[in-house]
């Protein structure tokens, strides 16, 4: 069920959903180097990503599932993160910035994708 976390930077309530994606794909950061090893596989051994990964996503998919449904957890968890990490190189790369985007941020761009999702679901 729907539940609001903190309000975003736009002050309007969240789901924690939101909190969550943002920081696996944070829109800044730090060390770029890190955060492109998080979603490529060492060369040696292809599954290490996967084991090392295991724990979180299985969090993950469980506060996915409590929204759409376990059935659609893994759809909505793969779009999500996906999502997240194109959200993450727009805001990255100073393109959000761009006026042709109306001063969006990657705050309601997560918020605005989660609540989609939602919606959905709630619609299904």
């Amino acid at each position: 069920m729907f539940r609001t976390a903190a309000p975003s930077g736009s002050g309007r309530p969240t789901h924690p959903l939101s909190e969550i994606v943002r920081v696996s794909c944070p829109r800044r950061p730090r060390q770029r180097h890190l955060y492109q090893l998080m979603f490529s596989n060492p060369p040696g051994d292809p599954t290490a990503l996967a084991r090392a990964a295991q724990r979180s996503q299985t969090e993950f998919l469980t506060v996915v599932a409590d929204l759409v449904g376990e059935q659609d957890a893994r759809r909505y968890a793969a779009l999500l993160i996906s999502s997240a990490n194109g959200i993450a190189g727009l805001a990255a790369s100073g393109q959000l910035t761009d006026p042709k985007w109306g001063g969006v941020s990657a705050e309601d761009l997560t918020d605005t994708l989660v609540d989609m999702i939602a919606g959905k679901r709630r619609h299904t």
